[in-house]
């Protein structure tokens, strides 16, 4: 047996060789960031791979196609949410997870809802820019998509929040990447409620100040001049 693409997995069949009239079951094992499609060649579909009553040489091969969405819990017991990448630049998913956020917040945020999504894309071309769609399972609209890199500080990551979902764009090697490594993505994200702005304090402007202060005069004055 044989995979395709070649990188995609691993095909087993047993026994490898079988007795004429004996029959073989073969078995496909995806790579990180591919999954099982479907058999061809002398097996068909994707359930499994029987080869019945062989009298003579079989072939099958394995079909892969990269993992371009999954379906994942969010850190924070708000639901699932569908993380996709687009399939243009060759990149596939190889990890995405949702993780609690760490501490401290940015100083304008007053928490992420549903946690921060780490994830990994592997097979990019070098230098690529992936296009990214996160679909939460409640609204994100009017929060700030923030980026934590790796020394644990914050920067705000241009995305475009609308509804439930978040779209933006990050490149290989680029501003946002945390991995050096060409063609390997690597990023730690995540929509956060912005904090409430503090209400300020109104302030007397100086006439109204010298005014406040003849009028205290005046009462002064004037209680001075009723008990004399």
């Amino acid at each position: 047996g044989s995979a395709s693409p070649s990188i995609g997995g691993s095909v087993s069949c047993v026994p490898a060789t079988v007795v004429q009239g004996n029959s073989a079951t073969c078995t496909a094992t995806a790579n990180t960031g591919f999954t099982f499609s479907n058999w061809s060649g002398d097996c068909s579909g994707a359930g499994a791979c029987v080869l019945a009553n062989v009298t003579a040489n079989r072939s099958v091969t394995a079909n892969f196609a990269p993992v371009l969405s999954l379906t994942l819990p969010t850190a924070n017991g708000t639901g699932t949410a569908t993380f996709s990448i687009d399939a243009a630049t060759g990149c596939r998913i190889e990890q995405a997870g949702f993780e609690t956020t760490p501490t401290p917040l940015p100083p304008q945020s007053s928490g992420f809802p549903h946690g921060l999504v780490n994830f990994t894309l592997g097979g990019c071309s070098p230098g690529a820019t992936a296009q990214v769609t996160i679909t939460f399972p409640q609204s994100v609209q009017g929060m700030q998509y923030w980026k934590r890199l790796a020394d644990a500080s914050w920067v705000p990551l241009p995305a475009t929040l609308s509804g439930n979902t978040v779209s933006f764009s990050i490149q290989d090697n680029g501003a946002f990447d945390l991995d050096a490594t060409p063609g390997v993505i690597r990023d730690s994200s995540g929509p956060g409620a912005v904090a409430a702005a503090p209400v300020p304090v109104p302030s007397l402007s100086q006439w109204a100040l010298f005014l406040l202060a003849g009028l205290l005069f005046g009462a002064t004055a004037w209680q001075r001049r009723k008990h004399s």
